[in-house]
């Protein structure tokens, strides 16, 4: 919805698709307006269940159809429980890594759209796992770019994991896509990034739609999520008829009630303010000392327990 041109409130010419939602068969002229459109392989929904079988030839021929960048099928090395990812041990990690680069391979050779760019999706929680994948899925094909998937930080061990990613992806000299990750801290990482290797970083995550499922909304400033269930009980304490502290397109023009009763407004509001934060760090992050501010200020209110950690990995390779 926010990609299209006759959008009510905003529009930005960007998505992210997967086969497995906009359907196999579905065809470029869906999306008229669309400038970039970046699809997905579906290999984590492969994974976990959740979507019927698929090769590397189906998903092939969608993306060939639709895409400006199209994903590899990857086979990712975790276990899916809810919303817990496990790692399984090593052996099981070499055995989804030559999968993958089998289907990786299949679909560089047999490709006939080359203007459809092939980014190659990685895998790996920390810099060896990722370099080892790397170098496998490079011996014998180059692609225009990379995909990983970066760690949400919720414990200890994840935070020099998640600094070694970085530290991978900063090694590269080429293009990437983050997969499923729009926190505060990783769109400010992503922005200094790009700003410090003239590279193109893009990133999407499904955090919006969380208003879908849950009546989540995003506050506009901190990020922090606040339940607008049309549920009274589960709502948080704001006068129904009142209007929301914030000045996007949507709240401006919407009270409580509306957003609450019609969690789309809210998926709309989500929307707005990731962007609106990606294009406020794609700014304050080209400058060192504002850049160590508003990095500071984010892992002290999201991260609070891991500060120093954090602030200090992240400050070590950007």
């Amino acid at each position: 919805m926010y990609y299209m041109k006759d959008g009510r409130y905003f529009y930005y010419p960007f998505i992210f698709v997967s086969p497995f939602v906009s359907g196999f068969d579905c065809t470029r002229d869906v999306f008229p307006d669309a400038k970039l459109i970046i699809s997905d392989s579906g290999g984590y929904q492969l994974k976990a269940g959740t979507k019927t079988k698929a090769d590397w030839d189906s998903v092939l021929q969608f993306q060939e159809r639709i895409a400006n960048i199209g994903l590899t099928l990857d086979i990712p090395p975790v276990t899916v429980k809810g919303n817990n990812h496990e790692y399984f041990d090593e052996s099981i990690f070499n055995e989804c890594m030559e999968k993958s680069v089998i289907n990786a391979e299949r679909m560089i050779e047999y490709k006939v759209n080359e203007k459809m760019k092939t980014f190659a999706v990685l895998q790996g929680r920390n810099y060896d796992f990722i370099d080892t994948w790397h170098r496998a899925i490079t011996r014998n094909h180059d692609y225009d770019g990379f995909a990983i998937p970066i760690l949400h930080i919720q414990k200890q061990d994840h935070v020099k994991q998640f600094c070694e990613q970085l530290e991978f992806v900063k090694s590269l000299d080429t293009d990437f896509h983050f997969l499923g990750n729009c926190t505060r801290l990783a769109t400010l990482v992503f922005s200094r990034l790009a700003n410090i290797s003239k590279r193109q970083f893009t990133f999407d995550s499904s955090t919006a739609a969380n208003a879908l499922r849950y009546g989540t909304y995003y506050d506009p400033y901190f990020f922090i999520p606040i339940s607008l269930s049309k549920y009274p009980s589960k709502r948080v304490n704001f006068k129904i008829d009142g209007r929301l502290p914030c000045d996007c397109p949507v709240c401006s023009n919407h009270t409580v009630r509306q957003l609450a009763y019609n969690p789309m407004l809210s998926m709309m509001h989500n929307i707005y303010i990731i962007q609106r934060f990606n294009e406020y760090s794609s700014v304050i992050t080209k400058d060192d000392d504002e850049f160590r501010e508003l990095l500071e200020i984010i892992v002290n209110l999201k991260h609070k327990k891991y500060f120093e950690e954090i602030v200090k990995g992240v400050l070590k390779v950007l």
